[in-house]
């Protein structure tokens, strides 16, 4: 592994399991005793029928708010369509984060997508978290998104591929890859 690399993230097709490696990671690192801040992005059924996302704060937060639509889906003459909620990212994505710089050992950005391109604040927020000294364990949609690209391409990030034949092992990867840099 380079010296420089303080960031991991996996990437790869969706419903491969990058958010069910990252999940172990996350229960082992918790285990181990260590803050994890940051979000994930889980998704939420009407009716047993997926009708959208929502972020999940990893950290306890003082007024209880968490849990909060990220995005909306519903079927258009197109097929399935995803809109994303800006305000939702810009307002409480970024302040999960800014929170996750000064309370958190590890930050944790699951995921990382299309969804919030527009959301200028978040964004900044999480340049802001790479640009700093904690650790990052996410996931980057795989997607053309310029801005992805060019988390992927920093001299100080790693991003792993999930796979069908590796996403069994690739939890351990990344704990093995957290153990050099922590």
């Amino acid at each position: 592994m380079k010296q420089d690399v303080k960031h991991i993230f996996l990437t790869g097709e969706k419903q491969v399991g990058k958010s069910t490696a990252l999940g172990k990671v996350l229960e082992t690192l918790c285990e181990q005793g260590y803050r994890v801040g940051g979000f994930q992005t889980l998704p939420f059924s009407i009716h047993n029928k997926r009708r959208g996302f929502y972020m999940h704060s990893l950290m306890e937060r003082e007024n209880d708010v968490n849990d909060i639509p990220i995005a909306l889906c519903f079927h258009t003459a197109n097929g399935m369509r995803r809109m994303g909620i800006t305000e939702t990212f810009d307002c409480f994505g970024a302040d999960l984060l800014r929170e996750a710089l000064t309370d958190a050992d590890i930050i944790w950005m699951d995921e990382l997508g299309r969804l919030e391109k527009e959301a200028t604040q978040f964004n900044q927020a999480v340049v802001e978290c790479l640009n700093r000294g904690k650790h990052i364990v996410g996931v980057l949609q795989k997607t053309n998104r310029e801005f992805l690209q060019e988390i992927a391409s920093r001299e100080d990030v790693m991003v792993l591929e999930v796979t069908i034949e590796n996403r069994n092992e690739i939890a351990k990867k990344v704990l093995e890859a957290l153990g050099e840099m922590l």
